[in-house]
């Protein structure tokens, strides 16, 4: 059995039998399960070497997702502000079964740079819940965003402790190899949507740092169902094109032109 202590071995070792970046960023998304149990990697050594795809957030070529299909999940409305202080609030009281560590809700935006035709979004996600349907959206960039990058698992900590909550309560269960001694911290996204208007998910840093329980004052944090390349919009909302870029529907997704189940 491989011996994996951080996603970019798992990318690395797809690699190393032919794959595709892109393939081996897909397999990298896929294992470990974490909605099967979580089970964190041990972490590696440090940052690896820079990814083929990826690199800062790029305001020129940012694409949002719309669901179709029998679990649907539409774009966030316009105009419409993510309640990010209820998000926190409750993984902060409430015993759940919430694993990720982003504010997932209908009126949060999350985009990806564009890829031969798709997005980032739906070419290596963490879990489509088995979706097959969706369609692709241009963004329409403002100027002058404060864009957090998290780049590695430095990034997330100074993240964390920049605003940190306690998520002890929401995620002793679902975090399953969590330190049962130590406390369990998220950033806290309401606070911070008053600094930045997107925090920015690396390829690089989900390959170094997701899954991997990383060491903050007073506890852990972990970064879980947070894409690689994928920015989440805290303010303002852009602007979405009407017109899809590209429509996918059935079991095969494309991946460097050919098709893979």
């Amino acid at each position: 059995m491989e011996d994996l202590r951080s996603r970019r071995d798992i990318a690395t070792a797809v690699q190393r039998r032919g794959g595709s970046p892109l393939e081996a960023l897909r397999e990298a998304t896929e294992r470990p399960y974490p909605w099967e149990g979580f089970d964190a990697l041990p972490g590696s050594e440090g940052p690896g070497p820079r990814f083929p795809l990826g690199g800062p957030f790029d305001p020129t070529t940012q694409t949002a997702v719309e669901w179709l299909g029998d679990l649907p999940e539409p774009l966030p409305r316009p105009r419409a502000r993510a309640d990010f202080a209820r998000w926190c609030a409750s993984a902060r009281d409430i015993e759940s079964s919430q694993w990720w560590s982003v504010p997932l809700s209908p009126d949060t935006l999350v985009t990806a740079r564009a890829h031969r035709g798709s997005s980032l979004l739906l070419l290596a996600g963490e879990d489509d819940l088995g979706r097959t349907q969706a369609v692709v959206h241009d963004v329409v960039v403002p100027a002058g965003l404060r864009v957090f990058e998290v780049d590695g698992a430095e990034d997330w900590r100074r993240l964390v402790e920049r605003a940190p909550l306690d998520v002890t309560v929401s995620r002793r269960s679902t975090w399953g190899t969590a330190p049962r001694s130590e406390p369990l911290f998220l950033p806290d996204w309401s606070a911070l949507a008053d600094e930045f208007d997107v925090v920015h998910l690396t390829v690089d840093g989900y390959l170094d740092a997701a899954g991997v329980f990383i060491p903050v004052l007073g506890g852990r944090t972990l970064i879980a169902g947070f894409d690689p390349d994928a920015a989440l919009w805290l303010a303002p909302r852009p602007e979405v094109s009407e017109s899809a870029l590209v429509h996918k529907v059935g079991l095969h997704w494309p991946v460097d032109g050919r098709e893979h189940q």
